[in-house]
């Protein structure tokens, strides 16, 4: 019976763990795609005269679509933490199944938040955006 319990709780720890993922999965899809776009539609503007404002609407949309991501995926993370302290804090004793997620980090690891990958990807962004309006307007 408690093996049982056991393997329902990391059963819905596993979905939850399994719901962020596909969260995070979204938004770095929409961030690049939407940055795609942008960054297709300044290298088409790029030279035409006249553009100045476009260009520079171009690097506003990409670094504000970048902020709010950033905010997203580091919510994510937090969500992400959440679930993993909950599992180790108040997860079955006498579970013996296999991990409940892949890699984990001890309470310690504080850098976890930010250690993903996706959590620096608007970051490059940013960069990449200011660096085009550096180029364009002050270079």
């Amino acid at each position: 019976m408690a093996s049982e319990r056991s393997d329902l709780h990391a059963e819905i720890v596993r979905s939850m763990l399994d719901h962020e993922s596909d969260v995070i999965n979204h938004r770095i899809t929409w961030m690049g795609t939407f940055q795609g776009l942008l960054f297709a539609g300044l290298a088409f503007f790029w030279d035409k005269a006249g553009t100045r404002w476009l260009l520079l609407v171009f690097c506003a949309l990409g670094v504000a679509i970048s902020s709010i991501m950033a905010v997203a995926l580091f919510k994510a993370s937090l969500a992400t933490r959440a679930l993993l302290k909950w599992w180790s804090e108040k997860g079955p004793k006498d579970y013996d199944g296999p991990p409940i997620i892949g890699q984990t980090f001890d309470s310690r690891a504080r850098l976890f938040i930010l250690f993903p990958a996706w959590n620096f990807i608007p970051f490059c962004f940013i960069v990449a955006w200011f660096s085009v309006l550096y180029i364009k307007f002050c270079a």
